[in-house]
């Protein structure tokens, strides 16, 4: 499977999850963005000591928390453009 196809369905899934996203009421999406988000956050804190791939969690975290929070989205940018993509040399 190359880079290419797993990049379509990581798009296809991401996708999938902004509508099932948008389907729900406002009154249960909020609270269950945000549990689900600080899990996913907090589990990847506590990966960054123990073993487990811990920005990778901290990173879905945060995408989970945009979803419904600007700040999470604004962690997010800045997360992305302090990582270095794969294939990129650094600058």
């Amino acid at each position: 499977m190359s880079a290419v196809d797993l990049r379509a369905r990581a798009d296809a899934v991401g996708y999938g999850a902004a509508a099932l996203h948008r389907r729900l009421p406002s009154v249960i999406r909020r609270p269950l963005t945000l549990v689900v988000g600080l899990v996913l956050l907090l589990a990847g804190v506590i990966m960054l000591v123990l073993p487990g791939p811990g920005l990778l969690i901290v990173g879905l975290g945060l995408a989970v928390l945009a979803l419904e929070f600007s700040q999470a989205r604004r962690l997010l940018t800045g997360l992305r453009e302090c990582l270095p993509r794969a294939g990129k040399p650094p600058q």
